[in-house]
């Protein structure tokens, strides 16, 4: 019988430690689950960053083609008049 309550109590005891450790790695999970979130909302404002760089890249780049273009044109019309006269 005090074999019995003894084992019981050790048991007692060992569901004790692995509630405890049950509770420390639920609280240690939680943790890495709010970093992973964070890290995920900032890739998320990150890529929408680079778009939105990428676009305004691309626009400019377009507005530079435009005004070489125009100055191409000018250039071209200019050299012709000089001639003309």
């Amino acid at each position: 019988m005090n074999d019995l309550q003894a084992q019981n109590k050790t048991l007692r005891k060992d569901i004790d430690t692995w509630r405890k450790q049950l509770r420390n790695q639920t609280r240690v999970n939680k943790g890495y689950s709010r970093e992973i979130n964070k890290a995920v909302e900032d890739i998320k404002k990150l890529n929408t960053s680079t778009y939105n760089g990428q676009r305004f890249c691309q626009d400019t780049n377009d507005q530079i083609l435009a005004l070489k273009a125009k100055h191409e044109i000018d250039k071209f019309t200019f050299e012709h008049k000089i001639l003309d006269l």
